[in-house]
């Protein structure tokens, strides 16, 4: 199970302030984004540090619970789907993913997640 869904089943409402950063993180990050995913890659790797550190700051927390927040609320950041143009926003952030020069365990998570999401080539 992933880290994100047992410290929700737990009711750990750090959790929810963990994401309301990362989301804050993401949106800074991509306030100006056209779908440009070679641009993003090139900016994950940087990016990956971010969000371990953000939970770094926590010692409830490691590195690799960091990299999951990423993933999961990047690859969720544009989540309506039933419009177009967030779904091939969110499309080119997988693809941003599989370019970057992330960790092999960012880019193997977003991977699978982006199939549970059903995006990407599932």
């Amino acid at each position: 199970m992933s880290f994100t869904f047992r410290a929700l089943s737990k009711g750990d409402n750090e959790i929810v302030n963990l994401y309301s950063e990362a989301n804050s993180i993401w949106t800074k990050e991509l306030k100006h984004y056209n779908g440009d995913s070679l641009l993003l890659a090139k900016r994950l790797g940087t990016l990956q540090l971010v969000f371990e550190q953000l939970v770094d700051e926590n010692s409830n927390y490691d590195r690799w619970d960091g990299q999951e927040i990423m993933v999961f609320s990047g690859l969720t950041f544009y989540s309506d789907y039933e419009d177009n143009r967030e779904r091939d926003l969110a499309e080119s952030v997988v693809e941003a993913f599989e370019m970057s020069f992330c960790s092999l365990e960012v880019k193997g998570l977003a991977k699978r997640f982006s199939h549970l999401l059903y995006l990407g080539k599932y």
